[in-house]
């Protein structure tokens, strides 16, 4: 996550991920967002993601 956070930035309108999905810069902007899913819980089998999402405020 901390690679991911490194690599498009934190915060509503990361710099990086700025008009990826035609965000108007200000009431939609892209964030980048994780998620998290337990698989399969007897085998401790995770998913850990991330994703660029088009957020508005």
């Amino acid at each position: 996550m901390e690679t991911e956070r490194k690599k498009y930035g934190v915060g509503f309108g990361g710099a990086k991920l700025s008009g990826t999905f035609g965000g108007d810069g200000d009431w939609a902007q892209e964030e980048l967002c994780f998620g998290f899913v337990v698989e399969n819980d007897y085998y401790n089998v995770y998913r850990i993601w991330s994703r660029a999402w088009l957020v508005t405020k």
